[in-house]
């Protein structure tokens, strides 16, 4: 019996004797033939699978390994050359890297017209045969039959590529140290490779071109997304970025990933794993073993670009992920060889990475050694990436996974390797930091990004023992990468508990931003994406619904403490008890808003990577909002004591004469008693009267008379130090307006200089300077109508607050003060003080007549003569102490309660149910304001905005308030209807108090009284005083009164319906206190800076932030005068032939295409206008300069924007571009309504709203 070395030794013999006849040997294929003659089946003679391949050697049959290149060239004729330089155009058209000593506007249109030029290039081409049959195949065949074609696509690519590259890889090798043979080598190689992603590319360029160039795409190139979804979902990778150019063909990969949220659901949601590493480091290797998928790591060739495949999430442990698939992004290898001197390749590598980077929930760093050069370039482009998604709110994870590491079970190395690793990754991140401007800010790599070393790196085993081919398979390997995948999984499981997985249509939105922030080289300051603007604007929106609450709180405490005060007999130490109460109302609120805020960060999982970074915006912007709502509220009740204290001694005198006219009544009453003879009611009035004058006659009222003139002039020259002249005009004139029509600028106000026989201003003409003066005026005269609108004295504080308000705008000019006189800041300086004395004046007057000791007496002259008359007769005084409780007292109360109770009812009303879109937040509010000056159709309207945005969203308001107050409402107008409703149940309220104290046991209607009021007191206060004359001398039952009040109620209810139904609904709904528009523009006003460069305001709340604003204007539509705008104008027209007019004018003021002025920069530097927004062209203020050039012209006095066809602009195309900035559907012009994208709510649901009807 022979042994088994015996057996081997002779098997081994007749394999060698088989190998060196060569007329037996035979590839599988040829085998087939041989198996059919013996019976044999073989798979590949199922029909599916024969007719798939037969496609595919009719797609293929003009290629072999030697003209891969030619193939290419002639084949795919819509990404060759003609792609890349659309790509490169692309990219510049952003960065404006080359423009040279070129104009801004005329660079990016010449960029613009190459791009078409290519478009139409592009449309010229036809679809080569081949792809005709590849794209025939995938849109005709069955599913089965498709899928066996791309297999067979795919295999015989991969062999042509097998026997092409090793080739030139060994030319390469063998070229010396030529650097032009290796240079073409190297092109060769990089064109050399060829693979199914390629025909893929070719079908995306094509759908793009047509789609692009013609709208009437045929009806089967439209079903090509949908065939590659379904491809996408079969298990076949899809290419994410073009590797040849590192561009995302947006549209092509939006629509395959729009169709697969089709097929499968709309709520489907992904989890994102991408991995990052130089070339050949095993990557792909890495993602087959862990998923089982099939990257193509044969034939010798390295991944071009990014591709991704999805991995379906099995029933069974979806609700444990979160996710219906997990996508898997393989990328190709940093620091390519092949692509080092064809291209910047760092440029590229950092490209690729801060995408992928931006778009994985993890990215696996993968590094084939422990080699430090390796780690040190790897990690710098990794890092750069997570920096620039750190500033962005995304927060990725990462794996460090160490291949090839010999012993992974000593804890020590590892150890040692863990610490080696942080120190590299913080020396790293120093650099990097610097590198981005942000080294202040990164130190260390934990700086950047939650990552725990000692969890973060998993170190792999070699996947050989020995060199291959004839090494064998490790199996620490895939232990290793099993370990791996379920710290994975485990990692996705936590991830669910803190946040969703995205949904695809997140996910596009996402992708969408990332690739124009890169391409823009924008990702470092502005990433700021829609996914993020949607979840920051619905944030917001609860935001402002908190600050509402908390306004009402302090709002309703404030009215009911003013009251205490108003009736209180001393104030000893009631404010030092009211501070405490608000500080303990500013806590309470403070708490709860912040509560509700750490809440909504708990539940909206879906968009906490987007408004994480926003927390602290947040959190400060409620505890500021409480501060000052506390000290808004202290300071009106500390004005309020000011005004109890200043009346107290007139109050004392006032208790005097109420005293001797009550004693004065009694007398009478007595003495009219003992005459003889009944006296006539006309006899009575006669007695009173000449009672009255003789009493009252003798009163005196406290004089109280203010000199505001003098208070004026006196904290001018206080303040005239740097201003001579000033001391001298006051001299010469009072403080009064120069002239009946305002302010009006004169020569001597701005300065000249002469040059070449021409007068010529220093930037400034008069009408510029008219233009400053009015602004300026404008904003002080805001600053006094806030004073004045009080009910309160003056202050001679006030005219230094006016004083400081003047150098605070005037201020504002920054440099340009230089242009402007001393005689200009004089004169100025003194209209706007005389308009201040005469407000304050009038103020006094006001105030003076409204608390005049004898006219609060003739007041109640008919009061006390109806006493009078009642005594005299002893008639029913129960009856008429009623009616004089409900009139003086009651009705007047309710009256002032319906009011305000109406004012905060229309206010809620139009933010919940009128217009809750509009006022959901500042954003919405600005694009509401948008679409009504467009609706208006007039230049005034424009100039309005633009000049004086603040008081055009004032009057929009009101003009909202009106409309809904005047609508129709169960038949009657709303306004009127709501106060019948309110008066109702106030009235109704006081009954059924009525009846509650009419069961207690009270003896006199003085006891009844004090017991009514304190228990109306929280809801309607009635003032002591009037009380007082009310009750004077009528001593009834307590039982007998609450009768008579009971039915007197009856009566007073109609009284106050029939005065409510003649109300005038304009004036009253401006009369009412704290009037709804104004308390919805102190909600959506923002921060009120305003852009000092164009004028739009920030849609930020709070203080002490970046101010930000999503649509900046053009140039030459701007609240400042042309002459102090960043670009040069014409001085003169006269003249203008010799001026150039820069184009700059019809671009956006931050955008980066414009050059801007040192002015302009040290403005948006010291006004904190930083760069935290896109570059958004003004689509909409261009569209209002095509339309109104020349009368923005006239208004500037300049001439006309030159306009070419960037300003072929339609409203549609405006309606767009703001829905994209906005995130918002915008309806037809007539309805000008807008619904949230994210919600999909329409206006329907609620009241029919004309938000932005045109009058």
């Amino acid at each position: 019996m022979r042994s088994k070395n015996e057996y081997l030794s002779e098997i081994r013999t007749k394999i060698t004797n088989i190998q060196a006849s060569r007329q037996n040997c035979m590839s599988l294929e040829e085998m087939s033939w041989f198996a059919r003659e013996h019976g044999f089946e073989v798979d590949e003679d199922y029909g599916p699978c024969q007719t798939g391949r037969k496609k595919a050697e009719e797609v293929l049959a003009d290629l072999n390994c030697h003209k891969i290149t030619e193939f290419k060239q002639v084949m795919f004729p819509f990404q060759g050359p003609a792609w890349h330089e659309y790509s490169k155009i692309e990219k510049e058209s952003l960065r404006l890297r080359e423009i040279g000593h070129k104009n801004t506007l005329d660079y990016s249109r010449e960029l613009e017209q190459k791009k078409r030029q290519i478009h139409l290039k592009y449309s010229n081409n036809d679809i080569t045969p081949p792809m005709k049959t590849f794209m025939e195949t995938i849109l005709g065949c069955a599913k089965e039959e498709r899928l066996f074609f791309l297999q067979w696509m795919k295999l015989k690519l991969d062999s042509l590529s097998s026997t092409a590259l090793p080739e030139l890889r060994e030319q390469l090798k063998m070229a010396g140290k030529d650097l032009n043979e290796q240079k073409q080598l190297l092109e060769k190689l990089t064109s050399s490779s060829l693979g199914l992603e390629h025909f893929l590319r070719e079908i995306g360029q094509i759908y793009e071109t047509f789609l692009m160039c013609d709208s009437r795409l045929k009806q089967d190139l439209l079903h090509l997304p949908a065939t590659v979804a379904e491809m996408l979902l079969a298990g076949f990778p899809v290419e994410l970025i073009d590797g040849s150019v590192c561009n995302i063909p947006m549209r092509w990969v939006s629509d395959i990933l729009n169709e697969v949220n089709k097929k499968t659901h709309s709520n489907t949601r992904i989890f994102v794993l991408s991995v990052l590493g130089v070339q050949s480091s095993g990557k792909s290797t890495l993602l087959n073993t862990l998923f089982g998928l099939q990257f193509a790591v044969s034939a010798g060739r390295c991944t071009q670009g990014a591709f991704m495949q999805l991995i379906h999430v099995d029933p069974d442990i979806k609700p444990e992920l979160g996710c219906d698939y997990i996508m898997v992004i393989d990328t190709e290898g940093l620091k390519s060889q092949e692509l080092m001197s064809l291209t910047d390749n760092y440029e590229r590598d950092n490209e690729m990475a801060t995408m992928i980077a931006a778009l994985s929930d993890v990215t696996l760093v993968n590094l084939a050694s422990e080699s430090s050069a390796e780690m040190q370039d790897v990690l710098q482009i990794v890092i750069h990436a997570l920096i620039r998604m750190k500033e962005t709110g995304k927060k990725p994870s990462i794996y460090f996974t160490h291949q090839n590491v010999a012993d992974i079970s000593a804890k020590e190395m590892n150890l040692l390797g863990t610490t080696q690793l942080l120190n590299r990754l913080n020396a790293v991140t120093q650099a990097a930091a610097k590198q981005e401007k942000k080294e202040g800010v990164y130190c260390e790599f934990s700086d950047v990004i939650q990552c725990d070393p000692a969890s973060a790196n998993k170190y792999i085993a070699g996947l050989w023992h020995g060199v291959p081919p004839m090494a064998t398979v490790n199996v620490g390997y895939s232990e290793s990468v099993f370990e791996l995948k379920k710290e994975l999984l485990n990692y996705i499981k936590e991830q669910k508990k803190k946040q969703n997985p995205s949904k695809i249509s997140d996910f596009v939105k996402w992708m969408e931003d990332v690739s124009a922030a890169v391409k823009s080289e924008d990702f470092l300051f502005s990433f700021q994406n829609s996914l993020e603007a949607a979840a920051f604007a619905k944030l917001d929106t609860q935001y402002l619904n908190w600050i509402w609450e908390i306004q009402q709180r302090f709002m309703e405490w404030w009215e009911r403490e003013e009251v205490k005060i108003k009736n209180c007999e001393e104030l000893d130490d009631l404010l030092s008890k009211l501070s405490t109460e608000v500080e303990e109302l500013r806590q309470e609120q403070e708490d709860k808003a912040l509560y509700n805020l750490q809440s909504y960060f708990k539940m909206d999982i879906e968009n906490k990577q987007f408004i994480e970074n926003h927390r602290h915006y947040f959190e400060t912007n409620i505890k500021i909002a409480c501060q000052q709502l506390k000290d808004d509220s202290l300071k009106k009740l500390e004005t309020s004591a000011e005004n109890w204290e200043r009346q107290n001694s007139v109050r004392k005198i006032r208790k005097t004469y109420d005293a001797n006219i009550q004693h004065k009544v009694k007398e009478l009453v007595k003495k009219c008693k003992e005459e003889k003879k009944e006296l006539s009611d006309a006899e009575l009035t006669w007695i009173f009267d000449e009672m009255w004058k003789e009493t009252v006659g003798f009163f005196k009222c406290p004089e109280d008379k203010v000199d505001v003139q003098r208070d004026m002039e006196k904290s001018l020259l206080n303040n005239a130090s740097q201003r001579k002249d000033l001391k001298w005009k006051l001299k010469d004139r009072k403080c009064e307006p120069i002239g009946d029509d305002g302010f009006k600028v004169l020569p001597v106000h701005y300065k000249t200089f002469h040059k070449f026989g021409f007068s010529l201003t220093l930037g400034f003409t008069s009408t510029g300077v008219q233009e400053t003066a009015n602004s300026i005026i404008r904003e002080c005269k805001k600053h006094i109508e806030d004073l004045v609108d009080k009910d309160t004295d003056y202050d001679p504080h006030y005219c230094t607050g006016v004083i400081v308000t003047i150098d605070k705008q005037i201020e504002r000019l920054y440099d340009e003060k230089r242009k402007l006189t001393d005689q200009f800041y004089v004169d100025l300086k003194l209209h706007i003080c005389a308009i201040a004395v005469r407000q304050f004046q009038e103020m006094h007057n006001r105030f003076l007549q409204n608390n005049n000791l004898l006219a609060r007496l003739e007041e109640e002259k008919t009061a006390y003569c109806e006493t009078l008359k009642d005594l005299y007769r002893e008639g029913d005084l129960s009856q008429k102490l009623a009616k004089r409780f409900c009139s003086l007292c009651l009705k007047p109360s309710l009256k002032s309660v319906v009011q305000r109770q109406l004012s905060k009812q229309i206010t809620t009303n139009m933010r919940e149910k009128w217009m809750p879109y509009v006022f959901e937040n500042i954003s919405y509010f600005q694009l509401a304001l948008l679409v009504d000056v467009y609706k208006r159709d007039s230049f005034d309207a424009y100039k309005h905005y633009i000049t004086d945005y603040d008081q055009y969203a004032l009057d929009w308001l009101e003009k909202q308030a009106n409309v809904y107050c005047r609508t129709v409402m169960n038949g009657k107008v709303r306004i009127l209807s709501m106060a019948e409703e309110t008066t109702q149940r106030l009235c109704s309220t006081v009954k059924m108090t009525l009846t509650e104290v009419a069961k207690i046991n009270l003896n006199t209607s003085d006891e009844f009284l004090q017991k009514l009021i304190s228990e109306l007191e929280l809801q309607i206060v009635i003032m002591k005083e009037k009380l007082k004359v009310a009750k004077f001398g009528y001593e009834v039952n307590a039982a007998e009164f609450s009768k008579d009040l009971e039915q007197v109620m009856d009566t007073l209810e109609k009284e106050l319906l029939h005065e409510f139904s003649s109300w005038d609904v304009s004036f009253e709904i401006r009369s009412l206190p704290n009037p709804p528009h104004k308390q919805l523009f102190k909600l959506l006003r923002g921060c009120g800076e305003k852009c000092p460069a164009c004028g739009a305001p920030c849609e930020l709340e709070g203080s002490n932030h970046q101010h930000y604003s999503r649509y900046h204007r053009v140039f030459a539509v701007n609240h400042m005068p042309p002459k102090m705008l960043p670009f040069k104008t014409q001085i003169k027209k006269r003249y203008s032939q010799i001026f150039v007019n820069f184009d700059e004018r019809s671009m956006n003021c931050i955008s980066s295409k414009t050059q801007k002025t040192s002015r302009q920069g040290r403005l948006l530097r010291r006004y904190k206008w930083g760069n935290l927004y896109k570059g958004y062209t003004s689509v909409y203020w261009r569209f209002v300069l095509k339309k109104y050039n020349q009368q923005f012209a006239e208004f500037y006095n300049t001439k006309p924007v030159y306009l070419d066809s960037i300003f072929e602009i339609t409203w549609n195309d405006v309606r767009k571009h703001l829905e994209k900035v906005y995130q918002v559907k915008l309806g037809p012009p007539s309805l000008a309504r807008f619904r949230s994208m994210k919600s999909q709510r329409t206006l329907d649901k609620y009241e029919r709203a004309p938000s932005f009807q045109q009058d």
